[in-house]
């Protein structure tokens, strides 16, 4: 976006959305977000509020029909269980070491490949899909 530029993009009430900010300076319904910070909108908006503070920005939108099933998020994981992700991150942790994985070899980046964190010390949970979804 331009800078000091403001407007409103359509969204579809039925999917779920939320805002990646790329860059300093990116304005979501009246809040300065944070470079780096994802911001989860949720669901059943008709339109977003979107803007630069000053400078030239840029964001990420993304949104799509909410996952009906139970889903576990945690750091670049997801999936059903708190064993599914803990299995995928010793996965992750094997590819980073060297081995071959499904996960592959980052190339592109400039830098040896990011460890996952250390698992919290308690079982995740998976979030429940919201009611009427």
């Amino acid at each position: 976006m331009a800078p000091g530029a403001a407007g409103a993009l359509p969204l579809e009430p039925s999917w779920e959305y939320a805002v990646l900010a790329l860059s300093p300076g990116v304005v979501v319904d009246g809040e300065v977000v944070q470079e780096g910070a994802l911001v989860y909108l949720g669901c059943g908006r008709s339109v977003l509020q979107v803007g630069s503070e000053g400078p030239p920005v840029r964001a990420l939108l993304l949104g799509g029909e909410p996952f009906g099933e139970d889903l576990l998020m945690w750091w670049n994981f997801v999936g059903r269980s708190h064993d599914e992700v803990v299995a995928d991150r010793e996965e992750w942790m094997a590819a980073v070491a060297g081995a071959a994985t499904r996960f592959g070899q980052v190339s592109a980046y400039n830098g040896p490949s990011l460890p996952a964190p250390t698992m919290p010390g308690t079982r995740l949970r998976p979030r429940r899909p919201a009611a009427g979804r």
